[in-house]
């Protein structure tokens, strides 16, 4: 758990700095100077899935969510197919969530429900008794132009479906994360 914590940190950090809101350090400053170089001791590579939590649903279907604006673009233009259903809080910061599906299969109610309390949880509406969430799938999302990372645009409303999310209901599972 320790180093999946320092692990996330990292990403933070990394996400502060790239959007200018901390200095790089002198070492950091070299090891972008010379891409090229690596120095000894550090391990290779990030995991691609080190910004993503990971659920089951009620019926097992697993569910993604992004855990920061890196993890949110892995979710939706990475990890996501066709056949998957793509959920974000309508109008309100949030996680992207996934919730995965296999080609020509459909959510049952129960998944859709438990897939839009989670991204109720992790947004901006976590303290709010009901709020409307918004499912598609990913591809009717696209990146928004020159926004920053993780930034999208949802394609025509006749492709959009909403529901209700309660965030206070999922807190429990939110405990039983399946972290990748």
């Amino acid at each position: 758990k320790n180093s999946c914590l320092l692990q996330v940190l990292q990403e933070i950090r990394s996400e502060l700095q790239g959007a200018g809101y901390l200095k790089l350090s002198n070492a950091e400053r070299l090891a972008q100077a010379r891409p090229g170089k690596k120095r000894k001791g550090k391990a290779g590579g990030k995991e691609p899935l080190s910004g993503v939590r990971r659920f089951k649903s009620p019926t097992g279907k697993e569910v993604l969510v992004g855990r920061n604006n890196k993890g949110n673009e892995v979710v939706t233009h990475t990890l996501a197919s066709p056949a998957d259903l793509w959920f974000h809080v309508h109008g309100i910061p949030g996680s992207h969530t996934l919730l995965r599906l296999q080609p020509g299969e459909s959510a049952e109610d129960e998944d859709l429900q438990f897939a839009a309390n989670l991204s109720a949880y992790f947004s901006k509406a976590r303290n709010a008794g009901t709020t409307i969430v918004d499912f598609t799938s990913p591809k009717h999302i696209r990146r928004a132009k020159g926004g920053r990372l993780g930034m999208v645009v949802l394609g025509q409303s006749s492709t959009i479906e909403t529901i209700w999310a309660r965030p206070n209901d999922i807190e429990s599972e939110v405990n039983q994360t399946l972290d990748m």
